[in-house]
């Protein structure tokens, strides 16, 4: 929990500039989507401005690792619709064959849908290493499940009181 509270407060977390260079690094795994919105700050180093982080689903899990990536890209910039409709940016990834395959004319009816999504946005993908991605790596990794949600317990004990609520 300390860590955290860390990487959401000041120094680490920063506010959002319009006006600064912007970059989106993502990540994908079998367990997991996530990605780091980022922007270069007066001192030259890129800080993060907001995190992403989502677990696939029973038929995202089954996915080709090539579509993983494609997918964090796409559920992140949904995520930071926002923040990135309008501006250039960055894609940062460590897919390789993402760079080549946005401006591919034959790809997989899926990929081919996600990039037709995509045409909304102006950025460029560039690819970097998995070992220099650690930062995203591990927010598509390690996913945090919550096993019952408070209003979930909520209903559970009050069918417990009054067995006609199931």
């Amino acid at each position: 929990m300390n860590l955290k509270n860390e990487l959401i407060q000041y120094p680490v977390l920063r506010l959002y500039d319009p006006t600064a260079l912007t970059e989106l690094h993502t990540d994908a795994s079998a367990k997991g989507l996530g990605a780091i919105l980022l922007q270069k700050q007066k001192d030259n180093n890129l800080a993060p401005i907001a995190y992403y982080s989502q677990a696939t689903n029973k038929a995202e899990s089954n996915y080709h690792s090539f579509e993983f990536e494609m997918l964090a890209i796409v559920k992140a910039i949904e995520r930071f619709h926002t923040y990135l409709y309008g501006l250039n940016f960055s894609i940062v990834t460590d897919c390789n064959a993402l760079v080549y395959a946005i401006n591919k004319a034959n790809l997989n009816p899926r990929i081919a849908r996600w990039t037709l999504m995509l045409q909304n946005y102006n950025f460029k993908v560039e690819h970097r290493p998995g070992k220099k991605m650690a930062h995203v790596d591990a927010l598509s990794r390690q996913i945090f499940y919550l096993e019952i949600l408070p209003l979930e317990r909520e209903l559970e004990f009050r069918q417990l009181q009054d067995p006609r609520l199931k």
